[in-house]
């Protein structure tokens, strides 16, 4: 499941862009590939706030393989985050999800 999920994202056509409808008005929000470094701030605010920000970056970052993705409000703030890892389950390829994130106020 992880490899076709994987799979599909990698697959995508970079960037896209989509229309959000609000309460207030609408929101368009792309999502791209990015960088590690570009998400970093992000994942430390969600997933390890008050410790330093070293408990977010992983040895895997930098790898070639390694995908990050990311989307991003008109204004380039980062709405939320995932890093996809290169894996093997129960012997095949696949992609391991890592470090995923949301900035708060964004979700329902």
């Amino acid at each position: 499941m992880l490899d076709l999920i994987g799979m599909a994202i990698l697959e995508l056509q970079w960037p896209k862009t989509v229309r959000l409808a609000s309460q207030t008005s609408p929101t368009m929000i792309t999502f791209s590939p990015t960088t590690a470094d570009r998400i970093l701030k992000l994942r430390h605010q969600v997933l390890r706030p008050g410790l330093p920000i070293a408990e977010v970056i992983f040895p895997e970052d930098q790898d070639q393989e390694t995908r990050h993705y990311g989307a991003f409000s008109q204004q380039g703030e980062v709405i939320c985050c995932v890093t996809l890892i290169p894996s093997t389950w129960h012997g095949e390829a696949a992609w391991r999800l890592r470090a995923m994130a949301m900035a708060q106020g964004w979700s329902r």
